[in-house]
């Protein structure tokens, strides 16, 4: 495990330097010492979504979500991964497990609205903005989305 956790450290400090080809060959060498550590998981999703793997990086974020079912920030992210690449069934499961997991986390809601948006439910979006504004009133890109949606609606 402390292996893995140095791999980890250094593969960060990649990262900060924009350097995801060496981050990505210390994380893989650090899941080679320590394969189910939910971190390394974590940090190479993020690497390989970063350069463009996101079929291999949706795969890293469920094994981080996977090796760390509590944690409902991973849940979001990997939701967020999965929203973005179209898979808005799964972004759903996701965000309905984070909310579950954590009712008062707004990236849940957040994701949640997002996803309802793609699927052309939008009172169902707007309800879940304004319930992640509950929990972070000054998001401004939660309040964007919810002034668009209003606008897009007629509302004022």
């Amino acid at each position: 495990m402390a292996e893995g956790r140095e791999f980890s450290r250094q593969a960060a400090t990649a990262m900060q330097a924009g350097q995801w080809q060496q981050a990505e060959e210390l994380l893989r060498q650090g899941l080679d010492a320590s394969p189910d550590d939910p971190e390394l998981q974590r940090q190479l999703a993020e690497v390989l979504w970063q350069r463009g793997a996101a079929n291999e990086a949706m795969s890293h974020a469920a094994d981080a979500v996977r090796l760390k079912p509590g944690d409902a920030t991973l849940v979001v992210r990997a939701g967020e991964m999965a929203l973005t690449s179209g898979a808005t069934d799964v972004a759903l499961t996701h965000a309905e497990d984070a909310i579950r997991l954590q009712p008062r986390l707004a990236s849940a809601w957040t994701l949640r609205g997002r996803t309802f948006r793609k699927l052309n439910q939008p009172d169902r979006a707007v309800a879940d903005f304004q319930r992640a504004l509950v929990f972070e009133p000054e998001n401004a890109d939660v309040l964007l989305e919810l002034a668009t949606l209003y606008r897009e609606r007629g509302d004022h």
